[in-house]
């Protein structure tokens, strides 16, 4: 581990929002203590873990860290209240299962100052919950992802790209600057998709110098059973085609012909997931309904043991 150094005033404020991730956030807290550029502080807000996150959380002793705990108020309300006790001029958000590179936010602070960037992201390594590397390229999410990223080298237009799919991939991945929540306000109160949402808005009107290391690995995004985003695969679509087609009815009159493709391709393309999702819920309910009409029908006459019929379904 580095050496703790101490400064009067902090240059990035790393936010943690956690929230039941005792296998992964010492991991997380171990990689911002690590870094090579130390002027930062971190803030950890726990949000309302019932596990030993919080015990894990407070372990650390380190000057620069400031540990908040609250009753569970979502993930973007957490980052919210993070950006607010930041002290940085540069916000960073980490979420507690991911893992920044050592050289992360030397790498990105450089780069935003070097370049007058206002928000700057890189390129994310998929791993699983043990934090071994998925580089399987047919696996669905590096086949998603590879396919954004080629859309972006193509174009090279960011908001062109992002209406093709959310290259940030999470708020782990977000380097700003803290007058830009200023400017355009914080996250929006959004369960799924607010980093999207927030990427979006700040991209639509070109006011914001945005930079993207597509060729710097320096997050390490883990997929695992209990992703958020993994809870309800419809919703998540259905908020991603209100989202891009909001955009599309406010801004149609403003947009490039080829950019106003993307976003009416891409609406097709999560209208026919939507879709596919619903026909699968369908049979599923289809199918469970019956199950349960048999059942109930074979032991409606009897006596039954309520265990049983659960054991059946």
């Amino acid at each position: 581990m580095v050496n703790e150094v101490c400064f009067d005033v902090p240059e990035i404020s790393v936010i943690i929002p956690a929230y039941n991730h005792e296998k992964y956030i010492a991991e997380a807290i171990e990689s911002i203590l690590n870094q090579s550029f130390q002027n930062w502080e971190l803030i950890i807000i726990n949000d309302g873990s019932t596990d030993r996150t919080g015990l894990i959380c407070e372990s650390y002793n380190d000057s620069r860290i400031r540990y908040y705990c609250q009753k569970n108020s979502d993930a973007y309300n957490t980052i919210n209240r993070g950006i607010s006790l930041a002290r940085g001029d540069f916000i960073s958000i980490l979420n507690s299962d991911d893992v920044y590179h050592k050289d992360r936010l030397k790498i990105l602070l450089e780069k935003s100052k070097k370049e007058n960037l206002d928000c700057i992201f890189s390129r994310v390594q998929l791993i699983d919950k043990s934090g071994d590397t998925l580089t399987y390229l047919r696996h669905y999410w590096n086949h998603w992802y590879e396919c954004n990223l080629k859309f972006y080298l193509l174009n090279r237009d960011l908001f062109n790209s992002f209406l093709y799919g959310n290259l940030l991939v999470s708020t782990s991945n977000l380097f700003i600057r803290k007058k830009i929540f200023k400017n355009e306000g914080l996250f929006s109160k959004l369960r799924y998709l607010h980093d999207y949402e927030f990427m979006l808005r700040i991209l639509k009107f070109n006011k914001y110098n945005v930079g993207f290391l597509h060729n710097k690995i320096l997050l390490k995004y883990r997929l695992h059973n209990s992703n958020t985003i993994c809870e309800n695969p419809l919703k998540v679509l259905t908020y991603e085609f209100d989202m891009i087609k909001s955009i599309l009815l406010e801004q149609t009159n403003n947009l490039k012909p080829l950019i106003l493709k993307t976003g009416l391709t891409r609406l097709n393309l999560i209208k026919n997931e939507i879709l596919q999702y619903k026909n699968i819920e369908g049979r599923f309910s289809n199918i469970l309904k019956n199950r349960l009409k048999n059942i109930f029908n074979r032991f409606k006459n009897k006596f039954f043991n309520l265990k049983q019929v659960y054991e059946e379904i």
